[in-house]
């Protein structure tokens, strides 16, 4: 049995305990997918088609293409997720309600042994954002009161203006609701930074969902790590976190090019729209890549893609799509 899906798989020996491999056929030929499985309430990791000690039940992993609503005072939220042994990009969707609050991913993406960490979202509304992320009106502004009764304006302007917040831990359990319990432990947030060195972004109206990509070039690591920060207290917000999928292709070439000129490039792309990511077309909003793993963000610049200019910004965000006239 599968840990998050009730699945029968096949073991040569006497007991699941005693078991190397697992296997996907009663032939025992094909080794199922790495990742938790259990049996009787005996828990065991599969990884590179071996299976591990005896473990306790996973309960804070989040089985990917799944959607969590995580909500409470302030503190740090904390979840992995199973992403499993396939190769793409893993696509993060955020959505934080009226209180501002951080979602960052951490992964170790090429296996170096040190993760590559990351609080960058793009939306088709407001496009590239970093940091903590919420509504902040016309201003910029929202008045943040910490669960401690601590109120602070967190701005686009200056951040958390030097301040950090003492909160609590608090960490994903599957049994839920809720979803993210108090583990009894405390901590300290912040301080952030303002919206140009990339510590918020603050706009004029509800985030909706907004993109994060994770490369996931390799099949291993099979484990995802987030973190939500919520410097202020009632804060809500929900989280999905997909298995590994593939980006979209297009054609491309750089600026200058006349409308009529080949497009031998790739351009792949995530589109923030809806929870695949996908789009037949190139869209503002859109995160960029050279490569299909998204491991590097297409350079910034112009290009001609299906008659179309598109623009890209030193984040790896398209800014602009127009209708080619003559040249790009």
């Amino acid at each position: 049995m599968a840990c998050t899906n009730s699945t029968t798989f096949y073991w040569a020996g006497t007991s699941f305990i005693a078991a190397v491999q697992l296997y996907t056929d009663s032939n025992l030929t094909t080794v199922a997918p790495d990742g938790w499985y259990q049996q009787g309430g005996v828990w065991r990791q599969m990884v590179g088609g071996i299976l591990g000690a005896v473990s306790t039940c996973p309960t804070c992993m989040i089985a990917c293409d799944t959607e969590v609503t995580g909500s409470g005072g302030t503190g740090q939220y904390l979840a992995t997720a199973d992403i499993g042994n396939t190769v793409g990009v893993v696509l993060i969707r955020f959505q934080a309600y009226s209180v501002p609050d951080r979602c960052t991913w951490s992964y170790d993406y090429d296996n170096s042994g040190t993760p590559t960490v990351a609080s960058e979202y793009s939306s088709n509304t407001y496009g590239y954002m970093a940091g903590i992320i919420g509504n902040g009106g016309g201003t910029g502004t929202y008045s943040c009161t910490a669960t401690d009764g601590t109120v602070v304006a967190l701005s686009n302007a200056t951040g958390s203006g030097g301040t950090s917040f003492g909160g609590s831990v608090f960490s994903y359990n599957a049994g839920g609701p809720p979803f993210f319990p108090p583990t009894g432990g405390t901590t300290t947030i912040g301080p952030y930074t303002d919206q140009a060195s990339g510590g918020i972004t603050l706009v004029n109206g509800g985030t909706g969902w907004c993109m994060m990509v994770v490369p996931k070039p390799l099949g291993l690591p099979a484990t995802l790590d987030v973190v939500i920060d919520g410097p202020c207290n009632g804060t809500a917000w929900d989280i999905y976190i997909s298995c590994p999928t593939s980006l979209n292709l297009f054609k491309c070439t750089p600026s200058p090019a006349a409308c009529a000129a080949a497009t031998p490039d790739d351009f792949y792309t995530a589109h923030p729209g809806n929870t695949a990511g996908t789009a037949a077309a190139v869209f503002v909003g859109d995160w960029a890549f050279e490569d299909q793993y998204g491991v590097n963000k297409k350079a910034a610049g112009t290009y001609l893609i299906s008659g179309n200019c598109v623009t890209v910004s030193s984040n790896g965000v398209v800014t602009s799509v127009t209708a080619c006239a003559g040249s790009c």
